[in-house]
């Protein structure tokens, strides 16, 4: 009898064409870990703008491509990127830049409703 592959679920964040996958286990943990940060007001922002230095600390604040994605000696910068994507996938957010609709709904669950004018 052979056994069968093991599937597993993953959550994926779509950021510029590059698929960062989170697997069910790491994005059950993160989201039960943030659901208290995911009701503060500023909740969502502060996702956002996590998301946006780990990026930067990974691309240089090149956009994100298979070729900047890849690389030796950058496996603590692509962690600490997919943490940050687990982190906004937790607000319901799959592409990054993040959609006006999918931002709309973020905000609403982080209490915020209509974001604010700059």
């Amino acid at each position: 009898m052979s056994k069968k592959p093991k599937t597993v679920i993953l959550h994926v964040l779509n950021c510029n064409g590059v698929l960062l996958t989170v697997p069910r286990g790491e994005y059950a943990k993160t989201e039960f870990l943030t659901r208290k940060k995911r009701a503060l007001p500023n909740g969502f922002d502060e996702a956002v703008v996590k998301f946006e230095t780990e990026l930067a600390a990974l691309t240089g604040g090149e956009p994100l491509t298979p070729e900047t994605w890849g690389g030796k000696g950058r496996l603590r910068l692509q962690a600490n990127l997919k943490a940050a994507a687990a982190v906004l996938m937790t607000f319901g957010v799959s592409e990054f830049p993040v959609p006006e609709d999918q931002e709309a709904r973020a905000r609403a669950l982080a209490g915020q409703g209509e974001p604010a004018s700059a």
